[in-house]
């Protein structure tokens, strides 16, 4: 009987419930530690994941790879309902509410999703989710990336525009640049129109066979995106783009945070 078993554990790895006030949501929140953690008294830069339900083992292994040791904080939801997960998700990492591309996004795939919640997402993250893991962990406050895929990825661009020092190494898996008429352009234009310096360390993947999605195609898109980025000359930024031949949606996803890791802490 299936639930005769107890659930897996990951080792090295802690589970935390927190509620944020902001969005009236509580959040599963995943801890990995690197390798002599809990002998030390270092302090470690931190990398945050969205879709911790979907990706937060897939990035256990890449402790192993060669940067530096680090604490992987986890971003998820306290259910195993693959629907309800797509449907907040959606609301925390799209910035905006945009009715025609919902309508969009469930004739595609019969699942119901919400949007234009990514302004609080980001003030529970920025005002609730970082002083919890300084106050409980060894970290480097100062030192922190960011991992998203998908629409994680749009709300990683979100941020980069609208509040850049929240992080300063962004990985971005597909960030889905169609939504709501080409938002992420939008914000990025405005940046432009303020600011001349993006001091910040950012990588982008996407698979080749990701150029036919929903609402966008995600390959040229995205290199239209690199393309106006690296036109600005923006001072202080660090960036790449790698396409990885064969790889889709969803499976350009580790290959994507493991070259982006060595990237950005490169």
């Amino acid at each position: 009987m299936p639930n005769s078993h107890p659930p897996v554990t990951l080792p090295g790895t802690e589970v935390r419930l927190l509620h944020s006030a902001t969005v009236d949501q509580e959040y599963k929140v995943f801890v990995s530690f690197p390798s002599g953690y809990a002998g030390s008294e270092a302090r470690y830069p931190v990398l945050y994941v969205t879709d911790a339900n979907w990706l937060f083992s897939s990035f256990l292994r890449l402790h192993s790879l060669s940067i530096p040791p680090m604490i992987i904080v986890g971003i998820g939801y306290p259910t195993n309902n693959s629907a309800e997960i797509f449907r907040v998700r959606a609301r925390d990492f799209l910035p905006t509410k945009n009715k025609e591309d919902e309508k969009i996004v469930k004739e595609a795939y019969e699942m119901s999703i919400e949007s234009g919640g990514g302004r609080q997402f980001l003030s529970f993250i920025r005002n609730e989710l970082f002083p919890f893991i300084n106050d409980q962990y060894r970290t480097q406050p100062n030192n922190r990336a960011f991992f998203g895929w998908s629409y994680g990825g749009t709300f990683g661009l979100y941020t980069l525009f609208n509040k850049p020092d929240t992080f300063n190494r962004y990985i971005l898996s597909a960030p889905d640049l169609g939504w709501d008429n080409g938002l992420c352009f939008q914000y990025e234009e405005q940046y432009a129109a303020e600011q001349s310096d993006l001091p910040v360390k950012l990588f982008l993947g996407v698979g080749s066979l990701d150029e036919d999605v929903i609402i966008n195609r995600n390959v040229s898109t995205l290199f239209r995106f690199h393309a106006i980025l690296k036109s600005r000359e923006y001072a202080g930024l660090d960036m790449s783009l790698k396409i990885f031949e064969g790889e889709t949606h969803s499976s350009a996803v580790v290959p994507t945070a493991s070259w982006g890791l060595r990237a950005v802490f490169g």
